[in-house]
């Protein structure tokens, strides 16, 4: 059997369709204090709302082309924020999860932790050994500082049904032609 290690070797990645938001629930969280949420995909729409850094948002759409602002080249996301505003954001104050191409993985530590939302401060769900195997079906689509160690978090479903996040340094993906 082979295997790669996801932080080393990646795996195949997908954005997500337009649509796709609409049929399933995706997060983010707001990365700067004051992030302006606007009745229009353009820093020129009207401001009607606002959220704070470290806000869990819900992503409903994503605009299909990405936009230059200050020199960061991202998306605009319509989102419900925390305070249930309802508008777009531009993406590059933001952290998105964004489906993947679905693959087997495993952990490879002793015990991990299977967090309810990406991040190490966020509730922990679940534990899993090395022995557990579930799927990959999400990440962050940027890196997040932990400790020493700069990593994508993976959204895991386990056998149980349950779904929460992992870091990268910690998980290894199947090889797709192992058997």
């Amino acid at each position: 059997m082979f295997y790669f290690i996801i932080h080393k070797a990646g795996i195949c990645e997908e954005k997500i369709p337009v649509q796709d938001y609409q049929k399933e629930n995706y997060t983010g969280l707001v990365l700067i204090n004051g992030l302006r949420i606007r009745s229009d995909k353009t820093t020129d729409g009207r401001v009607i709302g606002y959220s704070s850094k470290d806000d869990r948002i819900n992503i409903l759409e994503r605009s299909e082309n990405k936009e230059i602002i200050e020199e960061i080249k991202d998306y605009w996301y319509k989102i419900k924020s925390a305070n249930r505003d309802v508008g777009w954001v531009f993406g590059g104050f933001l952290i998105v999860e964004e489906k993947i191409e679905e693959r087997e993985g495993y952990v490879n530590a002793f015990t991990v932790n299977v967090r309810e939302y990406f991040g190490p401060g966020n509730r922990i769900i679940e534990q899993i050994n090395p022995k557990d195997s579930f799927k990959i079906v999400a990440k962050t689509d940027k890196k997040i500082q932990v400790d020493d160690d700069e990593n994508y978090w993976y959204k895991i479903k386990l056998a149980n049904g349950k779904t929460g996040w992992i870091y990268g340094s910690l998980l290894v993906v199947k090889d797709k032609n192992s058997n």
